[in-house]
């Protein structure tokens, strides 16, 4: 017998036995992290391809337009002014109204999105591609200049 009246037999099978106990709550562990990663995982993908897909998305096959509406500012939407259809028509903020003005599909991806209205079938663009307050945003026909390439994440928080 061992010191303490117990035999190294039993204190060798306690190890062992807290051991297999560990082991077993680890792998469980893990396994659940991973069921939460990977649901996670998922569920992002699968709100990727819907945005992608449906409707008025980048990737959408068909006619459909989306309306931008502006955060911070309820029922106002992106409209080209008057329903112009020439270059340099002023692109504005208007009240939304369902109207051809105010309809754009999206085109390219999220690094380089082109928004292209549906009435004029010319893009949103960024006059001479300044950055300056108060510079004028237009249409004009599309993939002309750099001023119409924007970036968007339908994800992203609110500021």
């Amino acid at each position: 017998m061992a010191a303490g009246g117990r035999r190294p037999g039993a204190q060798r099978q306690q190890i062992l036995t807290a051991g297999k106990d560990a082991a077993k709550a680890l792998q469980e562990g893990t396994y659940s992290l991973s069921m939460l990663l990977g649901q996670s995982w998922l569920a992002d993908y699968y709100t990727r391809w819907q945005d992608h897909w449906t409707p008025g998305g980048v990737g959408w096959i068909g006619n459909g337009y989306t309306v931008v509406e502006v955060p911070g500012a309820k029922g106002m939407c992106l409209d080209v002014q008057g329903g112009g259809k020439t270059n340099g028509t002023p692109v504005q903020i208007y009240t939304c109204n369902g109207g051809a003005a105010q309809e754009w599909t999206l085109e390219g991806g999220e690094e380089d999105l082109h928004l292209r209205n549906s009435g004029s079938f010319k893009c949103l663009d960024v006059a001479g591609n300044a950055s300056a307050n108060g510079t004028k945003i237009q249409i004009t026909d599309c993939y002309s200049t750099k001023g119409q390439s924007w970036k968007a994440d339908v994800r992203a928080p609110p500021s």
